[in-house]
């Protein structure tokens, strides 16, 4: 009775793994091999909408949102704090694209600015809204306790609240038109729990579920809503990343990764963006719980000592 029974599960088990690789094998091919082999994108444009807004966009992958999407013909809103970065930006769309641009100008931790971003829109054809902007307490992972509580409620409010809020505002005429796109920047985070990095870990996770959520609600709309889940990418705010320890497959170029990130749109509700991270997340998924909660741990205090020693040698420079 006891072999049976032990060759059952051994059998239920064998099925599952499976089941579950056959599916991430397909998830793979759709998502990374096939909109490299036939771009049934389109015009962007004509499929959405004339503009694409995006948040925090001077930089790292919101700059690269930006820039891209401009390349496929689409005008563009730019969004963030800083009038000099976006002038130059703006300019820089312009010139080498030939669309349009609209700035405005909104330091998103100040939750006042939402209804003039909105109200800047209003009229609009927003056929692409890419929630990218977000920030991480401090300058690199550290323990929460280190972390100052101003800025940890700027990252609550940036990260979840201004996605929230920009959802809620333009998916309705997304739906009454019956086509647009929403991309949401969430994080590898949002897979486990990352001590070093709990709040922001946290609102990444509050992305995900937000984002699944109206995605099912949103279904047979006409309207995609793809949550990406960047693992490290070269930004301003992975800077005091160790280099030595990262190659460029795991760790790619902004212009890099948003290239392959943007491929999956319409393909992949909610993907990686890259296929190294992808791959990364598929695995950390299927080790035991208290097995990754000890790597995460040890993994965090190398990237606090990490950031700390690359603190020092900068003063030092």
């Amino acid at each position: 009775m006891l072999e049976l029974v032990l060759k059952v599960c051994g059998s239920l088990f064998l099925v599952k793994q499976f089941l579950y690789w056959s599916v991430q094998l397909y998830r793979g091919i759709n998502t990374f091999v096939l909109p490299r082999l036939v771009n049934n994108q389109g015009d962007l444009k004509s499929r959405f909408g004339q503009w694409a807004l995006v948040t925090g966009c001077t930089g790292g992958i919101g700059r690269e949102y930006a820039v891209q999407l401009a390349r496929k013909g689409m005008d563009m809103i730019l969004v963030s704090r800083s009038r000099d970065k976006l002038d130059m930006l703006a300019k820089e769309i312009e010139q080498e694209t030939g669309v349009k641009t609209l700035i405005v100008v909104a330091d998103m931790t100040n939750t006042d600015v939402l209804p003039d971003i909105v109200s800047q829109v209003e009229g609009l054809d927003l056929g692409v809204l890419v929630n990218n902007v977000g920030m991480s307490p401090g300058e690199y992972v550290m323990p929460f306790l280190e972390n100052e509580r101003k800025e940890l409620a700027d990252v609550i409010t940036v990260n979840c609240t201004v996605a929230t809020y920009l959802c809620h505002a333009f998916l309705p005429s997304m739906k009454k038109k019956g086509k647009g796109a929403i991309i949401n920047i969430s994080s590898i985070a949002r897979i486990a729990e990352f001590p070093f990095l709990a709040v922001y870990c946290a609102t990444k996770h509050f992305i995900h579920a937000f984002t699944k959520s109206i995605e099912m609600e949103s279904y047979g709309s006409g309207v995609i809503i793809q949550e990406v889940n960047p693992g490290v990418v070269r930004t301003e705010m992975t800077k005091y990343v160790d280099d030595e320890r990262q190659s460029a497959s795991t760790f790619p170029k902004a212009d890099t990764f948003v290239k392959s990130a943007l491929a999956t749109l319409g393909h992949s509700s909610r993907t990686s963006g890259w296929w190294n991270h992808s791959l990364s997340s598929t695995i950390v998924m299927m080790i035991p719980e208290v097995i990754r909660d000890y790597v995460f741990l040890k993994s965090g205090e190398q990237f606090y000592k990490d950031a700390l020693s690359l603190k020092e040698k900068e003063k030092q420079q």
